[in-house]
């Protein structure tokens, strides 16, 4: 089993959200805000893959302990 796919993409969505809502925060319009999240978040494909591995990990490290 392990994490589900779109519980990473609910995680990516969250953590963009909330850079967006602090950009908007900052003063910037909502498409600038967007872009600015993205430009910090970096790659999005690269960055799932990285967190699939750390969750597949503290997961079966999880399935282990049992």
């Amino acid at each position: 089993m392990g994490p589900h796919q779109d519980d990473l993409d609910d995680e990516i969505r969250g953590h963009l959200a909330l850079s967006i809502k602090e950009q908007i925060e900052r003063g910037k319009d909502p498409h600038s805000a967007r872009l600015a999240a993205l430009k910090d978040f970096g790659n999005v494909t690269l960055t799932r893959d990285s967190m699939r591995g750390v969750w597949r990990h503290r997961w079966l490290d999880d399935v282990e302990a049992l």
